[in-house]
């Protein structure tokens, strides 16, 4: 989870610490990947410009509940 103080937000903080973690995930022969809120334009921005893309469909998490339904 990445969060930049408003008062910090457009200086490059959150786009430097996520670059970061990108180049570790993909030194270590991993594939980096994020989940963005579609409503989220700031972050999906800053995802694209870090040379990330979105998928295709949407991926949605579902929690299985106690009765075995997802909610």
């Amino acid at each position: 989870l990445l969060y930049v103080s408003e008062e910090y937000r457009g200086k490059g903080i959150g786009a430097s610490l996520e670059a970061f973690i990108i180049n570790t995930v993909k030194y270590n022969g991993y594939i980096p990947f994020g989940h963005v809120s579609v409503d989220n334009i700031p972050s999906l921005e800053m995802q694209k410009k870090l040379g990330l893309y979105l998928s295709d469909t949407p991926v949605w998490w579902l929690k299985k509940s106690e009765n075995n339904t997802c909610n």
